[in-house]
């Protein structure tokens, strides 16, 4: 009995000490609120149609990265509702990356009326690259950024009423 009233009391000292010492960190936080926002874009090297490289940490303004498989029926689907209401993403760089070579991207940016769109990219990467920065991901797969900041991920194939509620 007198073992158990020790460990209690042990036990609640120890909560005592984690509560005022948590309470005492967050009086001594900073309070400068000019803290440069955080870049949350993935680190990963893209590889353009037109044979140029970027970074997508290096892109700016509001972003969407579409990452899918010209082969992928739920990419598809997905792109043929994204072509469809492309003027909703007007204020939006669309970035379509796939591992895929660029002869199936380009088919593909041809078959969903994407081609030649003022603010629709295609791109290459690496399975590595992807795996190295964002981990395992479904196609398609939706990252949606504002001021590099991350709005939504949405992995999986979704309806465009879903996906326009972050745009």
């Amino acid at each position: 009995m007198k073992r158990i009233v020790i460990v209690g009391i042990l036990v609640l000292a120890g909560l005592l000490v984690f509560f005022f010492m948590n309470k005492k960190d967050k009086e001594e936080a900073p309070t400068n609120t000019t803290v440069e926002a955080k870049n949350e874009l993935p680190n990963i090297s893209i590889v353009k149609s037109d044979g140029s490289k970027q970074n997508l940490q290096d892109v700016t303004g509001n972003t969407a990265l579409i990452f899918f498989q010209p082969d992928c029926d739920h990419c598809q689907r997905e792109a043929t509702e994204i072509s469809n209401h492309l003027q909703s993403f007007s204020n939006y760089q669309l970035f379509f990356i796939s591992t895929d070579d660029f002869s199936a991207m380009n088919k593909f940016a041809a078959d969903y009326q994407l081609a030649n769109k003022t603010n629709v990219i295609f791109a290459q990467t690496t399975v590595s690259e992807i795996m190295d920065n964002l981990g395992h991901i479904s196609a398609p797969s939706l990252y949606i950024f504002r001021d590099k900041k991350l709005i939504k991920h949405l992995n999986g194939e979704k309806g465009i009423d879903e996906i326009l509620t972050y745009i």
